[in-house]
C-alpha cells in the first residue's frame, strides 16, 4: 500500500491507479487522513499490520524548514561570531486504525476494503526517564573560511514499522537521534574533532495503544 497521494498533495501521477488487481490479491492506494497536522507536511513511509479485522497503520509526518541568523558559536577550538543555518527536518509519527472491509477479491468488479484512516500524533512516546520524546541531539559542520555553522536538528522520531509482538499486542520500531540527557548536549555523541555529530538509532516500543496516541 501507497499514502494516497490525492489527499496528501493533491499530485496524484495519471498512471497510478487507485486500485491494481494481481491474480487473486488486490494493491490499493491507502487514504491517510492527517487533520491535524501543518498544512506543509507530508504523511510518508507508512508501515502496515492487519490484525483482528482493523488495519493498524504507523507513519512519518515529515516536513523541512531552513534558518538563519547570526550568532555565537562555542567550539572546541575557539568562541566565533558565526552566521548560523539551521536544516530542521520537523518529524513525528502518526498513528490510527480501522476497520476493514471483506478481503475477498471480486475478479469482476474489485473494490477497496481499506476505508479512510485519521491520523494522530504520536505524544505518549518517552524516554526511559519518563521526558518527553524531543530536543534530540543535532550534528553540526563547521566552515571556518566563512566562519558559518551548519546544523542538522531533527526534531521526532522517523520512519516506524508496526509489528505484533507474538500475542495480543503491537510493537513499534523506530529510527531516531537520540534525545539530550538531563545534561542536554553533553550527553550527545561528538565526532574526533569535538564537534556535535549524532547518528540516528533504532528504538523499539511495546504497550502501544494505537487509539491512545497520547497515553505513555
Amino acid at each position: 500500500a501507497i499514502p494516497d497521494l490525492q489527499i496528501q498533495t493533491a499530485q496524484t501521477p495519471a498512471d497510478l491507479p487507485a486500485l491494481v488487481q494481481l491474480d487473486r490479491s488486490i494493491d490499493v492506494r491507502l487514504k491517510l487522513h492527517d487533520p491535524t497536522g501543518h498544512p506543509d507536511s507530508n504523511i510518508i513511509n507508512p508501515s502496515v499490520l492487519v490484525k483482528d479485522d482493523e488495519l493498524i497503520v504507523v507513519a512519518r509526518r515529515h516536513r523541512r524548514e531552513t534558518k538563519q541568523h547570526s550568532g555565537v558559536y562555542d567550539g572546541p577550538d575557539g568562541t566565533w561570531d558565526a552566521v548560523i543555518i539551521e536544516e530542521i527536518w520537523h518529524s513525528d509519527i502518526v498513528m490510527g486504525r480501522a476497520a476493514i472491509g471483506s478481503m475477498e477479491v471480486n475478479p469482476v468488479n474489485p473494490v477497496n476494503p481499506v476505508p479512510e484512516v485519521t491520523v494522530s500524533s504520536w505524544g505518549g512516546l518517552l524516554t526511559e526517564d519518563g521526558r518527553a520524546w524531543e530536543d534530540l541531539c543535532v550534528v553540526e559542520t563547521w566552515i571556518p573560511e566563512n566562519r558559518t555553522l551548519m546544523r542538522m536538528i531533527v526534531t521526532g522520531p522517523e520512519d516506524p514499522k508496526v509489528v505484533t509482538d507474538g500475542k495480543d499486542g503491537i510493537l513499534l520500531a523506530f529510527d531516531s537521534r537520540p534525545p539530550k540527557g538531563p545534561s542536554k548536549s553533553s550527553s550527545c555523541r561528538r565526532n574526533t574533532q569535538g564537534r556535535l555529530e549524532s547518528l540516528p538509532q533504532m528504538y523499539v516500543a511495546s504497550s502501544i495503544d494505537v487509539s491512545k496516541p497520547l497515553v505513555p
